[in-house]
């Protein structure tokens, strides 16, 4: 019994010393400070990763290993533009501290260094959720170079336009 206490301690011991390693005491959104290098590994990529910090509604950071992440084929807005606080809120709401999932399409990483992908917080397609709540547009110039999920994410901008969701309003 005290050996199996002792195998359960060590266990809980490394997970939260994980977990640590990956937490960020800064971790609200809009917080560009000095962006991780984009180091995932291509067998890293399906593994589940962690969001530490959100930028804003379409640029993550993520661990373990750090790295920024460009949500693909959407354009979220900037700071100082309607709905920019509402659309990293819900970035925030869906991935803070979740594991999560990245999918590459065609390309690797933008003119900045940061990765390109679809973030999946369990069966949440991130990048879809931003647009179908008006936070985001289908990014026609995303999309043409990574054409993954087009269909998705321009059908659910037709369908904030036709609610007149956030940016639709």
């Amino acid at each position: 019994m005290i050996q199996r206490l002792s195998v359960l301690l060590v266990a809980l011991t490394v997970v939260l010393l994980a977990a640590a390693a990956c937490a960020s005491p800064e971790s609200g959104p809009m917080d560009t400070d000095s962006a991780p290098a984009a180091t995932l590994a291509p067998t890293q990529d399906a593994a589940a990763l962690r969001v530490t910090r959100v930028i804003d509604g379409d640029t993550v950071d993520v661990c373990c290993p750090e790295a920024r992440v460009r949500l693909l084929g959407i354009d979220a807005p900037e700071r100082g533009e309607p709905f920019f606080d509402e659309a990293a809120e819900v970035v925030k709401h869906l991935t803070l501290g979740q594991p999560i999932r990245l999918e590459k399409c065609e390309e690797e990483a933008d003119r900045y260094g940061r990765l390109l992908r679809h973030v999946f917080a369990g069966a949440t397609h991130v990048n879809r959720e931003l647009v179908a709540a008006g936070l985001a547009r289908a990014y026609d110039f995303s999309l043409n170079l990574n054409p993954c999920y087009e269909d998705e994410l321009r059908e659910a901008e037709s369908d904030a336009r036709w609610e007149g969701l956030g940016l639709w309003e």
